[in-house]
């Protein structure tokens, strides 16, 4: 199969389950990520509802609550995913002797999904609770749909990074962490300097 068919299901899939998520669960139901006896962090919602009805998912994807920023489908921090796609992308394509090949694409999503699973433990969560930085300070982790949601956006980074030549994927992570510093105050550095940098 050619590139773009991959591409195609791979956001035909994730976006299936976002949609399976809205129908088959209610605004109330969670599923238990941990047992740390803090039901806030060990029962992660599904799929929040900020108003209370279903709909509100897809009428309300931004949530201004902080608290509640990572329980929608879409947070200020989705757009550095699209730099996980880039970074991803390019650490693959260097083990792969330059050479861009499927499984670079199917590593990388992989690589994110394991990252995700990652940041949603107790241990990460924690660590962004206690690093001192008002923006982490009420982090309780991701609902499944925003899991499923920053996957999608990593997947959009993988697209774009094919299509453009390899010179230009180290400037363009650059320009996209500092913009995204600048606009939402967050970018892969900055997790990467409070979750263990900082710690060294």
């Amino acid at each position: 199969m050619k590139p773009h068919v991959h591409f195609l299901l791979q956001v035909s899939f994730f976006i299936i389950i976002l949609i399976y998520l809205y129908n088959e669960y209610e605004c109330d139901e969670t599923l238990i990520m941990s047992d740390t006896n803090n039901p806030r962090i060990d029962e992660r919602p599904i799929w929040l509802c900020p108003k209370k009805t279903k709909i509100s998912r897809l009428t309300h994807i931004y949530n201004q609550e902080r608290k509640e920023q990572s329980m929608g489908i879409f947070d200020k921090f989705s757009v550095t995913h699209l730099t996980h796609g880039f970074i991803f992308f390019w650490i693959f394509y260097k083990l792969n002797n330059n050479k861009k090949t499927i499984t670079i694409i199917y590593l990388s999503i992989f690589a994110e999904i394991l990252w995700e699973l990652l940041e949603n433990t107790p241990y990460v969560i924690y660590k962004y609770r206690n690093a001192h930085v008002s923006m982490y300070r009420n982090y309780i982790g991701d609902s499944i749909a925003n899991i499923v949601s920053d996957v999608l956006f990593t997947i959009f980074g993988l697209i774009i990074a094919w299509y453009l030549p390899p010179k230009s994927w180290l400037p363009i992570i650059i320009v996209s962490e500092i913009l995204t510093y600048l606009i939402v105050n967050d970018n892969i550095t900055k997790n990467m300097y409070h979750l263990f940098l900082k710690y060294l």
